[in-house]
């Protein structure tokens, strides 16, 4: 089991209409997440067949809670995509 937060304002669209977004995650990764209305997620990966699912989905997740729409979050399932967060401090005075 693992655990994250994300903002409040970001619960509604990690969750989707009528639940599609978690939905979708939950099918294409078999990972399985519970979703407080606080932000507090946590992920069951005993099902998923892919050892580095739980890896891809904290990915999408994080995505969506900094602001990606889910659908553009949905490509870091793939193989060729990656999330690099970076702080722009570190490159801009």
């Amino acid at each position: 089991m693992r655990m994250m937060r994300v903002p409040k304002e970001r619960v509604g669209a990690l969750i989707g209409k009528d639940g599609e977004v978690k939905n979708l995650i939950e099918e294409r990764t078999k990972v399985k997440m519970y979703i407080d209305t606080e932000g507090e997620i946590t992920m069951d990966e005993s099902g998923a067949d892919d050892p580095i699912a739980i890896l891809k989905v904290m990915d999408v997740v994080k995505a969506i809670a900094r602001g990606f729409a889910p659908h553009k979050a949905m490509r870091l399932l793939d193989d060729d995509e990656y999330l690099e967060v970076i702080e722009l401090s570190d490159f801009v005075g």
